[in-house]
């Protein structure tokens, strides 16, 4: 009998896994959208081009190295663009499982962070990207685990671990630099409270952030670039409100509503005179589940308010996304043994129906809620519909088109246009490509529309919301109306429309779709 507890939570715990993985492979082969195409982008550049490609999208080549590894061994697809990241997403679920397990010895306590983490939307959506962000959740919590044994037991090896997945986490994100700033205040927190000086020394923690810092030093001058043009994060981070640090992440599920179930478990308690017990949680696990949330959200508020760099944004504080899960599995842990199990049964259910799978099929039908952007048949509509040669303007909606002065540089302008040459190109039909700048894009048609003009074609391909596109289609066409008899055919996909103009005076009505063979990575 004493084995049928752990043998349960072992099997639930695959149970949990398993739920995760099948939510992190759903819809796995949907079409790309932007930030997924620029990973396709780099890596089908080759080793050669790779780390420079990477570098036009403001990130290191680390990651990239293995959706390049997974589309050489399987081939180009979106499935296999995005196994890095399914990968990574599904090993958090139980690696989250031994780190609070580890945190609070309460086998429930862990239970519910892995179920939560098995359901939470920015886990699912982040291990279904082609991006880092899971990876760099999955990097993350290893390296804070390593941490915690170099601070109880300071041993060479743990050292080492903890310099070279510190490294590794610097370089797979930039940003989460904030996470080691808030290690650093949490390991001299530490020293400060302790009586003891045989732990982790001032010393050792000097050399070893010297060490990493050191590491860090190859990426200056990138760094360097990526801060030279920081205002352009101005068109997609906003100043935060006091609300949004609520609800960045949802700290009113897994901060807010767990204090509500433990006050209310503390007052039936009271009421019934129990005197049982829950686990003590040492002072030092609170401290560092504080400071790993606290210091990162603060410092990037700050740096945005400042507009030093605006770096409030989900993605750029992604390595925080899991203290509040942690902060919610060690109230379970303090709730005396009986109340454990309905404190993570009615946690896991709230979950389910305000955050989770459930709330998103009675609100749309879908199971998860993510980023949808078609290109897929998107450009497959305009490989049916051009003509070779003809003018297309591209309304990409990057932040960087807006950097007109860099227009003059061939391989920010082959960047520009990597939505084109990615997994779904149609750079092999020889258009001539026109960029479009995400802001004012109206004022800058002319080029385009004049070569339209000459060809008796033009198309068009614009991202964002239908009604933004569709004002600058209808500019399109209103501007070549006057020059001719212009028809316009346009349809609309998830995120990205597309539109041919044709001069039915100039030119034949035709299309390309029975000449040029769509590439097999379309094909489903």
């Amino acid at each position: 009998m004493t084995g049928s507890p752990r043998q349960f939570s072992y099997a639930l715990l695959w149970t949990f896994t398993l739920l995760g993985l099948l939510l992190r492979t759903y819809g796995i082969q949907a079409s790309l959208w932007m930030d997924e195409l620029h990973t396709a982008w780099v890596v089908a550049g080759g080793l050669n081009e790779l780390p420079g490609r990477a570098a036009l999208g403001n990130n290191h080549s680390s990651y990239f190295y293995l959706p390049w590894v997974s589309t050489n061994v399987f081939g180009t697809h979106e499935w296999s663009l995005r196994l890095t990241s399914v990968i990574a997403g599904t090993v958090l679920i139980p690696l989250m499982f031994l780190a609070t397990r580890r945190w609070t010895q309460s086998r429930l306590a862990a239970l519910l962070s892995a179920g939560l983490v098995a359901i939470d939307p920015w886990c699912v959506v982040f291990a279904q990207e082609a991006r880092v962000y899971a990876l760099v959740q999955c990097i993350g919590l290893l390296q804070l685990l390593t941490l915690w044994n170099v601070v109880k037991r300071p041993q060479l090896a743990h050292r080492v671990a903890l310099i070279a997945l510190s490294t590794l986490l610097f370089y797979l994100h930039f940003t989460s630099i904030l996470l080691l700033l808030a290690e650093l205040l949490f390991c001299l927190a530490m020293y400060c409270r302790s009586s003891r000086r045989n732990g982790y020394s001032v010393s050792q923690l000097l050399c070893d952030a010297a060490l990493v810092f050191v590491g860090m030093l190859p990426a200056w001058p990138q760094l360097v670039d990526i801060a030279s043009r920081r205002s352009n994060w101005e068109l997609f981070v906003h100043v935060p409100t006091a609300a949004q640090f609520i609800y960045l992440f949802p700290l009113d599920l897994y901060v807010l509503a767990p204090i509500l179930c433990a006050g209310i478990a503390v007052v039936g308690r009271a009421l019934a005179k129990d005197t049982v017990a829950g686990r003590r949680i040492r002072p030092a696990v609170w401290l560092l589940v504080s400071v790993w949330f606290f210091v990162p959200m603060a410092t990037a508020a700050m740096l945005t308010w400042t507009d030093v760099a605006r770096i409030f944004h989900a993605r750029y504080l992604i390595t925080v996304s899991l203290a509040p899960i942690l902060f919610a599995s060690l109230l379970c842990a303090i709730c005396a043994r009986p109340v454990r199990m309905a404190f993570t049964v009615v946690m896991m259910l709230i979950a389910l129906f305000s955050h989770g799978p459930i709330r998103q099929i009675l609100r749309d039908g879908n199971v998860i809620c993510h980023r949808r952007e078609n290109w897929r048949d998107a450009l497959r509509w305009i490989r049916e519909h051009a003509q070779e040669g003809a003018p297309l303007l591209f309304h990409s909606g990057l932040i960087e088109a807006d950097d007109l002065a860099r227009q003059a540089d061939p391989r920010f302008v082959e960047y520009c246009k990597f939505p084109l040459s990615s997994i779904y190109r149609i750079d092999d039909l020889s258009l001539q490509v026109f960029l479009l700048p995400t802001s004012d894009a109206e004022h800058f048609l002319e080029p385009g529309l004049a070569s339209a003009a000459d060809a008796g074609m033009a198309l068009l391909v614009v991202r964002g919301p239908e009604q933004i596109t569709q004002r600058l289609i209808r500019a399109a066409h209103l501007r070549l109306g006057d020059s001719g008899n212009w028809s316009l055919e346009e349809q609309h996909f998830a995120g990205v429309s597309v539109a041919r103009l044709v001069d039915r005076q100039h030119y034949p009505r035709t299309t390309r779709a029975a000449q040029i063979q769509q590439p097999a990575s379309w094909h489903h």
